[in-house]
C-alpha cells in the first residue's frame, strides 16, 4: 500500500492528521523524483484537507498548484477535476459567481470527456448555485438532471438527495403547499441519510443529521430536533470538519433558545460565532445576528 492510498484511507475515515501526514511523505518523495502527476496528485489531495478543515486560502493553493502541473501534462481529466474542485471551495465560502466561472468550465470539460460521475457533481453544485440565487426551479432542474445521470454513484445520489431536501426545505414558505414541501425535504434527508449510513460515509451522516435537525428545529419539533444536532456535532468534531462544527453548534444555540435556556445558547453561539470568523466564513454574518439576538433577550 503506498503512502498516498494510507492518506486515502485515512481521509475517508476521518482521520484528517494522519491523512495529511501520509500525503506530505508521498509529496516529498514525488518530489524527489519530480514525478509531476504524483505531485499534482498529492497537491490536490492536501487541498481536500485544507477545504475539509475550513482552511480555504490554503486549498486554492494546492489545487491551484495542481491544476498548473496538469495543464502543463495536458492532462484534461487532472484539469477537469482542480476547475471542480475550486468551484466547491468558493461555493462554500459563498463566492457564487467565482464558483460558476469554475464549475461551468468543468461541466463543459466532464461532458466532452464522457465523464458521467463527475458531470453528475457537477450539476449537483451547480443546482447549489441557482439555489444561492433563488432560482429554484433552475436549480431543481440541475438537481433532477444530476439524478437522472448517477445511477450507480450512490455517494452522489445521497448528495443530491440532500440538496434537495435543502431545496424543499427553502420553498416551505408557501401556506399553500407547506406541508407539502417539509414532507418532500424529510423524505430527501431521509433518503440520503440512509444512503450515507450504508456507505458509513460519516460527513454525509452528519450533514443530513444536521439538516434534519434544522428542518424538526424550524417546526419547533424539539424533542426530534435535539438529539440529531448533537450527533451532528460529534461527528463533525470527530472528522474535523470546522464549519460543520460551527454550524451545529449555532443550531444548538437557537435549540436551548427555543428552550429557554439563554446562557447556553449564548455560550454555543459565541463558539460558532468565533469558528465562523477564524474560517472567514460567509454564516459569519447569520451567527452574529442570532447572537445580537440572545444578548438583547
Amino acid at each position: 500500500i503506498t503512502l498516498q492510498s494510507l492518506g486515502a484511507i485515512c481521509f475517508k475515515i476521518g482521520d484528517i492528521t494522519n491523512a495529511e501526514s501520509y500525503y506530505k511523505k508521498a509529496l516529498e518523495l514525488f518530489s524527489d523524483i519530480q514525478q509531476q502527476e504524483g505531485i499534482a496528485v498529492i497537491n490536490s489531495n492536501l487541498g481536500d484537507i485544507h477545504t475539509r478543515r475550513g482552511e480555504y486560502s490554503e486549498a486554492n493553493v494546492r489545487y491551484e498548484e495542481a491544476l498548473s502541473i496538469y495543464r502543463e501534462l495536458d492532462h484534461i481529466e487532472g484539469v477537469a477535476d482542480q476547475f471542480g474542485k475550486l468551484a466547491v471551495v468558493y461555493l462554500t465560502q459563498g463566492k457564487n459567481k467565482e464558483a460558476e466561472v469554475w464549475l461551468k468550465e468543468a461541466l463543459a470539460k466532464d461532458i466532452k470527456l464522457g465523464r458521467k460521475l463527475e458531470t453528475a457533481q457537477d450539476r449537483n453544485h451547480l443546482g447549489l448555485i441557482y439555489m444561492g440565487k433563488y432560482e429554484y426551479s433552475k436549480a431543481e432542474e440541475e438537481f433532477t438532471r444530476a439524478l437522472d445521470i448517477s445511477s450507480g454513484f450512490t455517494r452522489v445520489m445521497a448528495d443530491i438527495y440532500g440538496n434537495l431536501g435543502n431545496l424543499y426545505a427553502l420553498q416551505a414558505g408557501d401556506e399553500l403547499d407547506f406541508e407539502v414541501k417539509i414532507d418532500l425535504s424529510k423524505n430527501m434527508y431521509k433518503r440520503s441519510l440512509a444512503i450515507n449510513e450504508a456507505l458509513e460515509n460519516k460527513i454525509g451522516v452528519a450533514f443530513q443529521k444536521y439538516n434534519l435537525g434544522v428542518l424538526f428545529l424550524k417546526l419547533r419539533e424539539i424533542t426530534l430536533a435535539e438529539p440529531l444536532l448533537f450527533d451532528a456535532s460529534a461527528i463533525y468534531k470527530e472528522v474535523g470538519d470546522n464549519e460543520g462544527i460551527a454550524c451545529s453548534y449555532n443550531e444548538i444555540g437557537r435549540l436551548y433558545l427555543y428552550k429557554g435556556q439563554v446562557e447556553q445558547a449564548i455560550i454555543m453561539v459565541e463558539k460558532a460565532f468565533l469558528i465562523f470568523t477564524q474560517l472567514q466564513s460567509p454564516n459569519a454574518e447569520k451567527s452574529a445576528s442570532l447572537l445580537k439576538e440572545l444578548r438583547s433577550s
